[in-house]
């Protein structure tokens, strides 16, 4: 089984080969540069197009879920949970550069600002940004990360924000269903519906964190888990496959096992 994180940071890098082709001996003519410009195009399209289809394992992801969050959106009550669900836009400091800027997921549980999200979504940041629905951008006036699992708080420090309310009672069980809203792919607020398929112990985690029927992507993580009483169970901090299945699953924090960090 193998965990991963889902913060939305990708790079690109493109190579570019020159060739000279000779005919005889002689250089031949060169065809006009738009001309040559449409053929590789044409050509890089059609690479890209086998590649995608015949590369085991390697498809573009299903965007069948936002369908499924417009649909979902039409609930008042999923309405007004979506407002307390924020972006994060973090800039960081590596050893390979400084200005390295990723996004991700967070929920406001405070009217005076307390964004959870995941410790990885804020690894090594100088700058954060937090964003809500509405539009509305603050900065983070500090930080808090935990030292034994992946959760972090931003403190804004000011008043009448929407907020979420947190369950800390009692954890949900398999079978139950849950509602996750988060900015996958860099899609603000996306609802998505699934059920607990399992508890999990996972390498560097205290506890058990639980399994989610439900499509998980990058810019998922920090993305609150809803209970059916519209209450936070659980923080959503990456995805998981089973050997030898493409079929992926979100893994989640119990957010009663990290009470008293967000205190």
């Amino acid at each position: 089984m193998e965990v991963k994180n889902n913060e939305d940071e990708q790079a690109f890098e493109f190579d570019q080969e020159q060739d000279l082709e000779y005919e005889n001996g002689r250089k031949k003519q060169e065809k006009p540069v738009l001309f040559r410009l449409l053929a590789f195009l044409v050509f890089l399209a059609f690479v890209v197009f086998v590649f995608l289809t015949t590369w085991p394992g390697l498809t573009l992801p299903s965007l069948d879920f936002i369908g499924q969050s417009i649909k979902l959106s039409q609930n008042p009550a999923v309405k007004q949970l979506k407002q307390s669900v924020v972006r994060l836009d973090v800039i960081s400091k590596t050893d390979k550069a400084v200005g390295e800027q990723r996004s991700g997921t967070g929920f406001n549980i405070s009217p005076k600002g307390i964004i959870v999200t995941n410790r990885h979504v804020l690894s090594n940041a100088v700058n954060i940004t937090v964003t809500f629905p509405n539009g509305k951008i603050y900065p983070a006036k500090k930080h808090k990360s935990s030292g034994s699992t992946d959760v972090a708080v931003i403190y804004l420090e000011t008043e009448n924000l929407p907020f979420a309310l947190v369950n800390t009672q009692k954890k949900v069980k398999v079978g139950d269903k849950v509602i996750i809203i988060g900015n996958p792919l860099r899609i603000g607020n996306v609802v998505m519906e699934g059920s607990v398929s399992a508890y999990l112990k996972v390498s560097g985690f205290p506890e058990p964190v639980f399994a989610i029927d439900a499509p998980i992507h990058p810019g998922n993580s920090g993305s609150p888990v809803f209970d059916e009483n519209q209450q936070v169970v659980g923080i959503v901090f990456g995805s998981i496959h089973q050997t030898g299945s493409s079929k992926q699953q979100g893994v989640a924090i119990p957010v009663n096992d990290v009470a008293e960090f967000l205190r």
